[in-house]
């Protein structure tokens, strides 16, 4: 997950990378107050946990589409020549059953990244 604020002095984007699942892990890991270096004006400041947002992460969602796109195309070229020699409803059913993993799999993925960013932006610390 990203996580962002505002830089006291120029108002601009700072922005960092956490693996902290919430506000008291990063507390644990980087201090109630963590330093931040701006990259427009090089001013180097302390920020509280609670001025620091989260969003999602954009490399999460590009792996689970990939994940999904991927897996699906596979599976449907394991499964294509097994579509028309069945006949019986239940087999069909159960290709397209299988056919769903991949994107069972990307729902996962998403869904519990989104809970996680949620759960980061509605925690206060303190």
């Amino acid at each position: 997950m990203r996580l962002y604020t505002k830089c006291l002095n120029c108002n601009s984007e700072i922005s960092f990378n956490s693996i902290a699942k919430d506000r008291f892990v990063l507390v644990k890991k980087q201090g109630e107050k963590i330093h931040l270096l701006c990259n427009s004006c090089s001013c180097n400041k302390s920020y509280h946990v609670n001025d620091i947002k989260a969003e999602e992460s954009r490399v999460i969602g590009i792996v689970s589409l990939l994940i999904f796109l991927v897996g699906t195309s596979i599976l449907f070229i394991l499964l294509w020549p097994y579509f028309f020699k069945t006949s019986q409803v239940y087999a069909i059913s159960g290709m397209v059953g299988v056919l769903s993993i991949p994107f069972l799999i990307y729902q996962a993925i998403n869904s519990g990244h989104e809970s996680r960013v949620r759960y980061f932006n509605i925690k206060q610390y303190g």
